[in-house]
């Protein structure tokens, strides 16, 4: 929540059905920039309540983007189709 296009306002926030605000917990912003009564609330504080999505990516996306990753590197731009496996 904040000042846009970086952040959403809080107007916008208040509008969302409540079923979605009770799941929903505001960062980046000091609780006393919370409207009071809305159904807003603050993450909670520290490192034990952080949220880590993780993406499980299939075998050929993997593939994919060792493959992005190595084609960028100058070192490897004459490297030969036959040696790309033992790199990966």
């Amino acid at each position: 929540m904040g000042i846009p296009p970086i952040h959403t306002p809080s107007k916008v926030l208040e509008e969302f059905p409540d079923k979605v605000k009770d799941k929903m917990f505001l960062v980046h912003v000091s609780e006393d920039k919370i409207p009071q009564g809305k159904g807003l609330k603050s993450g909670p504080v520290g490192l034990e309540n952080t949220v880590i999505l993780v993406q499980e990516l299939s075998e050929k996306d993997s593939l994919y983007r060792r493959l992005n990753t190595l084609s960028s590197i100058t070192l490897f731009e004459d490297l030969k189709i036959r040696n790309v496996r033992n790199l990966l």
